[in-house]
């Protein structure tokens, strides 16, 4: 195919190319470019790993899936980029299943002593990911969430509620728009 040459650049030394590369992947968009892109998850550089993600499509493809959950389930996950723990876990929310719905929801509820600067961080990428999601169950979790002690978590969940809840009012008033009678027109 024509994205196949693309990949000649997934190691190239120029990280300004290897960004321009993965932005033309993901303007394509299909299984072709996917592939490429999860190459990029590999690289040695945060900025290279979440563009790549930020590009990468949900196409139903469960190989593309399992990669990006294992990075969600690695042990140095919460030490990754405040960025690149979103477009991890924003990818996985782009799939709107229960099992990354549960996934999210263990991330939120996960309350630490120790490091919870980071962990925070993490549990307030899991609240925008749950956002993206929009999904009763998704809003259901966010509504949990609205009951954590800390004030930031609380506020964030809020946040998202009103946000989906605007999202489905504009969807409401566009399914409600009357259409104009085309005999109307006709009679004047």
């Amino acid at each position: 195919t024509e994205i196949s040459h693309l990949e000649d650049f997934v190691n190239h030394p120029d990280k300004a190319i290897r960004l321009d590369v993965i932005h033309a992947l993901g303007k394509s968009g299909d299984e072709a470019s996917n592939k490429i892109l999860l190459r990029f998850l590999s690289d040695k550089d945060t900025k290279i790993r979440t563009a790549a993600l930020r590009n990468l499509k949900y196409l139903g493809d469960d190989a593309t899936l399992d990669y990006v959950k294992q990075m969600a389930h690695e042990k140095d996950f919460r030490e990754k980029s405040k960025r690149e723990k979103e477009a991890i876990l924003k990818f996985l929310a782009s799939t709107k299943s229960g099992e990354i719905s549960a996934f999210l929801r263990s991330i939120l509820k996960k309350g630490k002593i120790f490091f919870p600067y980071k962990t925070n961080e993490t549990r307030l990428c899991a609240v925008s990911a749950l956002g993206v999601m929009a999904t009763p169950e998704a809003a259901d979790i966010l509504k949990e969430g609205t009951k954590i002690r800390n004030k930031a978590i609380r506020q964030a969940c809020n946040f998202a509620l009103t946000k989906i809840a605007s999202e489905e009012e504009s969807k409401e008033e566009i399914k409600e728009e009357p259409k104009e009678d085309s005999n109307e027109e006709q009679g004047s």
